[in-house]
């Protein structure tokens, strides 16, 4: 299939592959969505014909342009036509790949007819073994700083310094292997923070692919489309081109360009050396720029209890979420609030190619609406405030985890869609994208389409997060495994403490079990962990329990809407030493219970149970007391 490919300076990098028909422009029905307020809804479309391309204008309002001429009529497409759509610049077929990353992106130039005469090239081996003697002094110390360098900016600048002083370069750039599952190239390093690297496609295979070293007989110097034809500019100014290591046997780029002398066959020999020393300092400088830090995903405690669960429900669920993790689809995890989708997200990210990368987790109400946009973006010092880097810069290689994803403001779910369909972001005050690549899994404990209904949700972006949709069942649904998960949270916690724990009395183990849990696993978590605490002797009974446990309504009751007999002669105990210890004062009963006294007062009814069969009797008088007096006679 075709490819078009985004030409702007803000876009650069991003293509899009056509099928039998595409419809560009700002509606969320398009197929390509437009990001650029000039473009129509429904601004243009591309379509095939006889195994050729044709681009038609759909009555846009600022019209379409092909090769910077209006279109009236459908139009055919050819290799390198320049498409523009209000400010969007599209090339058809470009010819091209386009490496973005922290630096200046590198433009790879496919299909380059170029005469190449002089041309030295050799394996990394054969050439460093012929080393200059008058070299080996300086890259020896060029080692020693690389590795004691404490700091990224020491690296950086340590390999910069050794270039310019030995090659005397007017430009370098590096392209990196970036981490899987991307299995990309990116653009990590330049000498120049505003020219990028163009670069014919032989010699980077032979690099890259072939693994040699070469000094390249001309330098790219010009790339530029214009009527329909693309234009490249070449100099005779010979460059020095090599392969990079990095961990696993992938391979990076390194390019010199020097305008002002030429490079020699014995330059390419301190260049090979060069490469061997620096590429594990680059190694660090990619990690930081990837924010690798050993990550490595290890599933918590609920994972383990949730993997072991008895439901067929649940051992649904997690079947599903495995064949899911396999993919790339945006997920969307629905359910209670505390149902464990969380825990959902770190199996799939666990489970899936992208678990040495990192999972980044964003609970999303716990910030600002202004401040989500940097939070998730970043931002740089332009933006006129202090340096950030965003959640999914942070993300890159991984997966992130958008938790309640219904308080994405709209302003943000915009350019999340920019991510999620391009692979590119910007963060504030950045005057170029960067390149980006993970997976993003959402939640939320409500129906998010009642908001799209409303307004305050795109259409779009909720067709793009709900991928595949995962909803996760409430507690009260699985009551089979609260059993297992009591007991697991429960020994856990001891564990933690230093506590001494046994169990369960039965009857404290069918009143847990009886109460519907509206915190779901949540709350069974926090529960568990107190009863723990406060048990008395290391074994939990009824009245280790909150009484909200023991005398919430309904809690206990059976199909015939009558408590369990175990659990109504536990009440009637509870009730029964309440009583005795107060001297039936039903005031102090409620508030040794921490119930209401008219609810203790229907339990007790229900139950036969009298308070003045527990209230103290006043002491009898008898004649003659002393506190007895008499009368007087009128």
């Amino acid at each position: 299939m075709a490819q078009i490919f985004a030409f702007r300076e803000d876009r650069l990098g991003f293509r899009y592959e056509l099928t039998q028909k595409a419809v560009l422009g700002r509606a969320p029905e398009c197929d390509l969505i437009l990001f650029d307020r000039s473009a129509s809804r429904h601004h243009a479309e591309i379509f095939m014909v006889d195994e050729a391309y044709y681009i038609a204008d759909l009555d846009s309002t600022n019209g379409t342009q092909v090769n910077e001429r209006p279109i009236n009529i459908q139009t055919r497409l050819e290799p390198f036509d320049s498409i523009k759509i209000g400010q969007e610049l599209f090339i058809f077929e470009p010819g091209l790949d386009v490496v973005i990353g922290p630096a200046p992106s590198a433009l790879i130039i496919k299909e380059l007819h170029e005469e190449v005469t002089g041309l030295v090239i050799a394996k990394v081996e054969e050439a460093a073994s012929s080393l200059p003697p008058e070299d080996v002094p300086e890259l020896m110390a060029l080692a020693h700083r690389l590795s004691g360098a404490s700091d990224l900016e020491a690296i950086r600048a340590g390999i910069l310094r050794y270039i310019r002083n030995r090659f005397a370069v007017t430009f370098m750039s590096v392209l990196w292997p970036s981490r899987p599952p991307a299995r990309r190239l990116i653009s990590l390093l330049t000498s120049d923070d505003d020219k990028r690297l163009l670069l014919s496609q032989t010699p980077f295979l032979r690099a890259t692919r072939d693994r040699d070293v070469m000094l390249w007989p001309n330098s790219v110097s010009e790339l530029s489309f214009r009527e329909g034809k693309r234009l490249v500019g070449q100099i005779d100014q010979p460059s020095l081109v090599g392969p990079l290591y990095a961990e696993g046997g992938e391979t990076g780029l390194m390019y010199l360009e020097n305008l002002d002398h030429k490079f020699t066959a014995d330059d390419m020999k301190t260049f090979a050396a060069m490469l061997g020393i620096i590429s594990p300092a680059l190694i660090r400088l990619a990690n930081a720029h990837n924010h690798f830090d050993g990550y490595a995903y290890t599933p918590s405690d609920a994972s383990e209890i949730i993997l072991s669960s008895s439901s067929d429900q649940v051992k649904i669920i997690f079947s599903t979420a495995a064949q899911a993790a396999v993919g790339n689809e945006s997920i969307l995890l629905t359910g209670e609030a505390g149902t464990g989708k969380a825990v959902l997200a770190e199996y799939i990210h666990g489970t899936s190619s992208r678990k040495n990368g990192r999972l980044v987790s964003v609970n999303l109400p716990t910030i600002a609406p202004a401040e989500i946009e940097s939070v998730l973006f970043g931002r740089t010092a332009e933006s006129g405030e202090d340096e950030r880097v965003g959640l999914i810069e942070l993300a890159d290689s991984g997966t992130l985890f958008l938790r309640h994803v219904e308080y994405l403001p709209p302003a943000v779910q915009r350019l999340l869609i920019m991510v999620m369909e391009e692979g590119l972001f910007f963060p504030l005050g950045a005057p170029r994208p960067k390149a980006v690549d993970l997976r993003i899994i959402s939640s939320t404990s409500i129906d998010l389409w009642d908001k799209v209904e409303g307004g305050f949700f795109r259409e779009d972006l909720y067709s793009r997060l709900n991928g595949l949709n995962i909803s996760m069942p409430p507690l009260r649904e699985i009551k089979s495994d609260l059993d297992g998960y009591l007991n697991n949270f429960m020994s856990k916690a001891a564990r933690d403490m230093g506590l001494n724990f046994t169990g369960l009395d039965q009857a404290a183990a069918e009143c847990l079990r009886s109460y519907t849990w509206p915190g779901n696993t949540t709350e069974l978590k926090m529960t568990a962990g107190l009863l723990v605490l406060f048990s008395r002797s290391g074994r939990v009974t009824l009245e280790d329990l909150p009484s909200h446990l023991r005398m919430a309504p309904n809690t206990f009751d059976d199909e015939d809407g009558q408590p369990p007999a175990l659990i109504a002669e536990a009440e009637r105990h509870q009730l029964v030493g309440a009583m005795a210890r107060t001297g039936g004062d039903l005031e102090a009963v409620a508030a040794m219970l921490s119930q209401r006294p008219e609810s203790v007062i229907l339990k007790m009814r229900a139950m036969g149970l009298d308070p003045i069969d527990y209230q103290t009797a006043p002491p009898l008088i008898h004649p003659g007391h002393p506190s007895q007096t008499a009368l007087p006679h009128v």
